[in-house]
């Protein structure tokens, strides 16, 4: 049987349409492939950092020794620790930077490796999230999840004890999108932030629904 999947374009992104047999948005199963840039894994990261508690409580340290450097160093100004003090005030700024830089390395790592093993097919429905590809395929349920969050761009499968899942939203057509949102909002996952949008407004930016 030919294969009729296409790569259709957006300005300047692109995803790939499955073909029209295997291309399933009823609200029981949705099948569906994403193509991720680099970008999209490096915003993915940063978006789940600065929703963390830990990031919030890392700035609150960094702040801390900020706010206690400047004010030591002002009482103890020439005893011979000025050099220290300086590197401690410069230290605070860059430790900010380092996680933002980090997240960028890391997505370039995932976006090479995305489709080491071939293409990821998805597949969502009510029982859980699955991925297969040529060599390998899992699937969880969803009670492996705790959490389900929403953005403009992503939407965050949280599990219980693992990696957290990503959907990405810039990488899908509108009408896959809103079956994938609909299907969701029925899963039983106590936890889940979803964005309020109105009915038929389910396209990524720069995409239509049509």
């Amino acid at each position: 049987m030919a294969d009729t999947s296409s790569l259709v374009e957006h300005g300047n992104r692109s995803y790939c349409a499955l073909p029209q047999p295997e291309r399933r948005t009823r609200m029981a199963t949705v099948e569906f492939v994403m193509q991720p840039e680099s970008r999209d894994f490096s915003k993915a990261l940063k978006d789940r950092m600065l929703a963390s508690r830990a990031f919030y409580f890392y700035g609150m340290i960094l702040l801390l020794i900020f706010v206690v450097t400047a004010a030591v160093g002002g009482i103890y100004s020439g005893s011979g620790y000025d050099v220290l003090f300086v590197l401690l005030l410069v230290a605070c700024p860059l430790g900010v930077i380092i996680p933002f830089r980090a997240a960028r390395l890391i997505g370039q790592g995932h976006f090479r490796s995305w489709n080491k093993y071939g293409e990821r097919r998805f597949r969502l429905d009510k029982e859980g999230l699955g991925c297969k590809t040529d060599l390998y395929e899992w699937r969880m349920r969803w009670p492996m999840f705790r959490r389900i969050r929403e953005t403009e761009q992503f939407i965050f499968l949280y599990e219980i004890e693992g990696p957290c899942r990503t959907i990405y939203k810039t990488c899908l057509p509108g009408d896959t999108l809103s079956a994938i949102r609909t299907l969701i909002s029925t899963v039983p996952v106590v936890d889940k932030e979803m964005l309020r949008q109105a009915e038929g407004a389910f396209s990524c930016p720069g995409q239509s629904g049509a």
